[in-house]
């Protein structure tokens, strides 16, 4: 039997050993990373010291301590945690053992079953580079002990190459084999459940936004909306105890079921967003959408108050595609149990606030009227939008409103929710995210648990279920920028989180390093931490389909077709869209329809004009103005610039029709 050098052999087993460890330590307790320093430092002494073996009484005993240390973290983090605990500290005291090939191959397999237990947990691309280098460590220490004669750098080549060797057979695995769900969707204990929660107190949401965690990216089809519009639906929040805000149960635990569709009216109909969701896990079954989403792609459920649930917690990164129909209304025939929920309150408790919604419920017989004097109240008013607000006691309502005046959007949204309801006006909160991050590298939005928003919803008879946000009235810099521009120079963004890049995006480097590996990162979760059963079906009948003899046919023509995409790429990029031409075109069909344009006037200008000749021509000349406005005062990129130029086409055609008509009538 072979006899390695153990000393060598530790050179390339400890680091690879420290690597996982360290992900033990960090995912569940330092205790597993302490219990394998103390390893460790005993078995390097023994080494110094020529001793023999541990005697079996203290492997014994370590063996003993392991087992009550595993017992004690899985009843507190759950089975799972203890079964991967238990492969970390049977590492450690095999350590104490090693003398033999045998004991060095038990090692290595213990090892593997790290890194995947380390692969299952943490999927950005980033640690499964540092995964890597821990098995090709191990690899390493393998071969050590065969090759003894082999210096460093030719062990790591040779590493390297036996790795690359495996990767045809791991890429076949991958895309040919099934995916096992008892092993990819094993539960996780409660404390990783990260984001919103079903319940919402003042300083829950400021507390989230101190978190710099990825949520979700979504990515738009076409056109994507403008950030005040990006209000991401997530929980409903309609009841109230006086100290925080929860889901009723009839909302949270019934789906939209035969009765409560009777009760709601509204149609898939008008404009909406196509766009794909790529959610990460928390460990949530609650699922990201605009109002109001058909959610397709995945097995999920919609509740009566239009938030969607999965059919199980979110474990894994998840893909699904969404369509939001953003202009479509909500009515709803109220009976006594829509009443007795929109409009609870708890029986006693911030009385000053009930008397002033009492006071205006008197004043203004309109409920429009009414809740425009209460925004315009926290518009003019000293409120101000702060991350640290004072702490609130008993009457947390009248303390903010009448005193305080400081608070995160949880405050502004429950306040403004409460005032409502203590006024007779039906209303609730509404817990999402708002906005999001446009990454230009890859075109889609990247939204963080710092984008974590609250807002109100208020239920107008002739108009259905409408969103109003306080926060947009005290800080709009937080709806139509992000939450570091509403904090300024005030606050300081992610304090907790001193290494945050996203702090310093205001450095041009450090900003397109920063997108350009959000952008990887995105790919390798799309493309490959998102394959599933669904995807792996569909590669192989694209497979089976796709025309090899036309590939080989196209082939003998790559290189003029390569360097002819080069040429026109770089025209393309260097060439700004211009919208010129379909706004001329636009202007002669107006002049053809009596609509003067006087020199200097602005497209906006036209508009009184447009209004006399057709409501049709009227809001296609609006949607021009828009487009125009986006165009010259917003920086975007090439291809939204050329989305931007193609919808101008199209709504210069829609412009001649709606004229024609206008001429006609």
């Amino acid at each position: 039997m072979i006899t390695p050098n153990v000393s060598q052999c530790l050179r390339w087993l400890v680091p690879a050993q420290l690597i996982v460890q360290m992900y033990q330590a960090i995912e569940h307790t330092w205790i597993i990373l302490a219990f394998y320093l103390v390893c460790l430092c005993l078995k390097w002494n023994q080494l110094q010291s020529g001793q023999k073996a541990f005697k079996r009484l203290y492997r014994i005993l370590g063996l003993v301590i392991a087992l009550v240390i595993v017992a004690g973290l899985g009843q507190s983090y759950g089975y799972l945690t203890a079964v991967i605990s238990l492969l970390a500290f049977t590492q450690s005291l095999k350590l104490l053992e090693f003398e033999s090939y045998r004991d060095l191959f038990g090692i290595t397999c213990v090892q593997l079953f790290l890194i995947a237990a380390g692969l299952l947990l943490h999927v950005e691309l980033i640690h499964a580079v540092v995964l890597t280098i821990s098995l090709l460590l191990s690899v390493i220490a393998l071969l050590q002990v065969q090759l003894v004669k082999l210096k460093a750098k030719k062990l790591s080549i040779y590493a390297s190459k036996l790795m690359l060797l495996s990767l045809p057979l791991a890429l076949l695995l991958f895309f040919a084999m099934p995916r096992l769900p008892p092993l990819w969707q094993m539960p996780k204990s409660q404390n990783a459940q990260t984001g919103l929660s079903e319940t919402m107190k003042f300083g829950d949401i400021a507390n989230l936004s101190r978190s710099n965690k990825l949520a979700f990216r979504a990515t738009f089809d076409n056109l994507p909306p403008e950030q005040k519009d990006l209000y991401w639906r997530v929980l409903v929040h309609d009841i109230y105890d006086g100290t925080e805000w929860r889901s009723s149960l009839t909302l949270k635990k019934k789906p939209l079921s035969a009765y409560l569709m009777s009760r709601l009216s509204w149609q898939e109909q008008g404009a909406y967003w196509d766009y794909a969701i790529l959610a990460e896990p928390s460990y949530q079954p609650w699922m990201f959408a605009l109002d109001i989403a058909k959610v397709s792609g995945i097995k999920a459920k919609m509740a009566a108050d239009f938030t969607w649930y999965a059919d199980k917690p979110i474990n894994q990164a998840l893909e699904y595609r969404v369509r939001s129909y953003y202009e479509a209304p909500v009515q709803q025939r109220p009976d006594n149990w829509f009443y007795q929920i929109n409009l609870q309150l708890p029986e006693q408790g911030n009385e000053k606030t009930r008397q002033w919604a009492q006071q205006l419920k008197t004043q203004f017989t309109e409920p429009e009227l009414l809740i425009e004097h209460v925004l315009e109240q926290f518009a003019e008013q000293a409120y101000y939008y702060t991350l640290s607000p004072p702490r609130l006691l008993d009457d947390q309502i009248d303390e903010f409103l009448f005193k305080t005046k400081q608070g995160f959007c949880a405050h502004y949204a429950s306040s403004f929710v409460f005032v409502m309801r203590a006024a007779g006006i039906p209303a609730r909160v509404v817990a999402g995210y708002q906005g999001g991050e446009w990454n230009p590298k890859g075109e889609y939005f990247s939204v963080y648990q710092y984008d974590a928003h609250a807002w109100a919803e208020v239920y107008l008879p002739e108009q259905g279920w409408v969103r109003f946000d306080p926060t947009a009235y005290v800080a709009p810099e937080r709806i139509e920028q992000d939450l570091s521009s509403a904090l300024g120079d005030e606050e300081e963004f992610l304090a907790n989180n001193r290494f945050a890049l996203v702090k310093y995006k205001d450095n041009w480097l450090v900003n397109e390093v920063r997108l350009g590996f959000a952008n990887i990162n995105y790919q390798w979760s799309k493309w490959i931490v998102n394959y599933n059963q669904n995807s792996r079906s569909d590669f192989w009948k694209d497979l089976l389909r796709f025309d090899w003899w036309k590939l080989l046919k196209w082939l003998s023509l790559a290189i003029f077709v390569f360097f002819s995409y080069l040429i026109y790429r770089g025209l393309k990029h260097s060439q700004r869209a211009d919208i010129n031409k379909p706004y001329q075109q636009a202007l002669s069909i107006l002049a053809a329809s009596g609509v003067k344009r006087e020199p200097g006037m602005t497209a906006r200008e036209l508009l009184p004009q447009l209004k006399a000749l057709s409501d049709e021509s009227h809001t296609v000349w609006l949607k021009i103005c828009q487009l125009i406005d986006r165009h010259e005062y917003q920086t975007e990129s090439s291809k939204i610039q050329r989305k931007i130029y193609s919808h101008m086409t199209k709504q210069v055609q829609e412009l001649r029709e709606a004229c024609k008509n206008g001429r006609k009538d």
